[in-house]
């Protein structure tokens, strides 16, 4: 990655693929991403342009078809069919084997997050990114943006996940709960859309309560559409969120909204792993330690959520679903089984396996559809093999354990909570 370069340099660039172009001064607004670097300079009289560079060669790679998106956006915006403008391209060039993009800059005030209120333009912006989902993503394909299928950005998040993972700072329960989401095929059941993939409040110009232009498009693809929604999600008040959500999910014909949010909800936690790798990968300790400090805080979020008898559980259970789970063992700590009575779970398939404490090491439950059913509020038996009454015998390699019918009134009694929606963020 190059380093950012001065305001001065970007003005040089900018005369050197535009020859003519008599620069005043420099100008915000500056943006200093790790692949582009953005400026504005003002002419002698008085017209601002924004210069954009890339800061490493996979960016420069892509200059080419971020020119072409913008010169397809502004098409389809005198066709009428996106409301919003986008930076007109005015130069595409090399100085110096630097590329160097020059555009028009877009009409409004770029949006503050302290201006983003329910009641200001949370509609007008969920309307906006519906708008630019709504496009046919073919014509960007054909102009070479990068296209993932939701198989693909599954394979990727997974990637993401490993990399995650082998710097040895990953809780395991957040990579579980991370590897659960990315089973559920229901959640990435999706079409690909183009997707602005960089979008912050400062990239919507606005005027009054309406959406003038959208701007950044230095990373776009098409790809998962929620990942246009993450930075309402988590830089704007629930009320915000919600309203941009509702709009959106109208303006594409009415898409799931718990289904948006929770992909969301999942690339928001995921930029955490990429930040943690990559800061590892650059040996800097201060990302290190923001990053790990962040997944600790998600660590504790979804033990919150876990029932405090319960040390594990299938995290795809469904809590909607009445199961049948049926009569089975208890095995203690010492491998001693004990039959239960037949009860029935919470969940979304016909058998199931739930750690207890450790009074009781597991309850596995076989299908019988005899078995009666409980709520969220019934309660589950435990064995306390400390008891000497059910101390274990010995059994010889290769004997199963020896198993005993329990009476009830010697079983100690805990509360099963109610699973958690795994299917819905938390």
């Amino acid at each position: 990655m190059k380093e950012a370069v001065s305001p001065i340099h970007l003005a040089s660039l900018a005369v050197a693929v535009m020859p003519d172009l008599k620069v005043a001064a420099t100008s915000g607004p500056h943006y200093l991403s790790e692949d582009f670097q953005t400026g504005a300079v003002i002419d002698t009289e008085g017209n601002t342009w924004i210069v954009t560079i890339p800061r490493s060669p996979m960016a420069g790679a892509t200059m080419e078809a971020q020119n072409a998106v913008l010169d397809l956006l502004g098409q389809k915006h005198d066709e009428g069919k996106i409301g919003f403008d986008v930076p007109r391209p005015v130069a595409l060039g090399q100085s110096d084997g630097q590329s160097v993009l020059v555009t028009y800059p877009c009409v409004g005030t770029p949006l503050k997050l302290s201006e983003c209120r329910p009641r200001t333009l949370a509609g007008a912006i969920g309307r906006a990114i519906a708008q630019l989902h709504e496009l046919d993503p073919l014509p960007f394909y054909h102009a070479g943006l990068p296209a993932y299928s939701p198989q693909e950005q599954r394979d990727r998040h997974h990637q993401t996940i490993a990399a995650a993972d082998r710097t040895g700072l990953l809780p395991a329960r957040v990579k579980r709960h991370w590897e659960n989401i990315l089973a559920n095929d229901d959640l990435w059941d999706y079409l690909p859309t183009l997707a602005h993939q960089n979008l912050e409040a400062e990239h919507f110009h606005t005027s009054g309560k309406v959406v003038m232009a959208m701007g950044g498009f230095t990373q776009s693809v098409i790809s998962d559409p929620a990942a246009d929604l993450v930075w309402a999600l988590v830089g704007t008040s629930d009320d915000f969120f919600a309203k941009v959500l509702a709009a959106y999910a109208r303006g594409r014909g009415g898409l799931d909204e718990d289904t948006l949010q929770a992909r969301a909800q999942f690339l928001s936690e995921l930029a955490i792993a990429t930040y943690l790798y990559q800061a590892v990968e650059k040996s800097d300790e201060a990302a290190i330690a923001e990053a790990t400090e962040i997944l600790a805080e998600i660590d504790a979020d979804l033990a919150s959520l876990e029932p405090e008898e319960v040390l594990a559980y299938d995290a795809q259970l469904d809590s909607e679903d009445d199961l049948t789970l049926g009569s089975g063992e208890l095995v203690n700590d010492e491998g001693v089984s004990f039959t239960l009575p037949p009860v029935t779970g919470i969940g979304g398939d016909n058998t199931g396996t739930i750690s207890l404490t450790n009074d009781t090491r597991m309850a596995s439950f076989a299908d019988d559809p005899t078995a009666t059913s409980f709520d969220e509020d019934s309660t589950v038996t435990s064995f306390p093999h400390s008891d000497p009454q059910f101390s274990p015998t010995s059994t010889e390699l290769g004997e199963e354990a020896p198993s005993k019918e329990l009476d009830p009134a010697e079983l100690e009694t805990i509360q099963l909570p109610q699973a958690p929606d795994f299917n819905r963020p938390a």
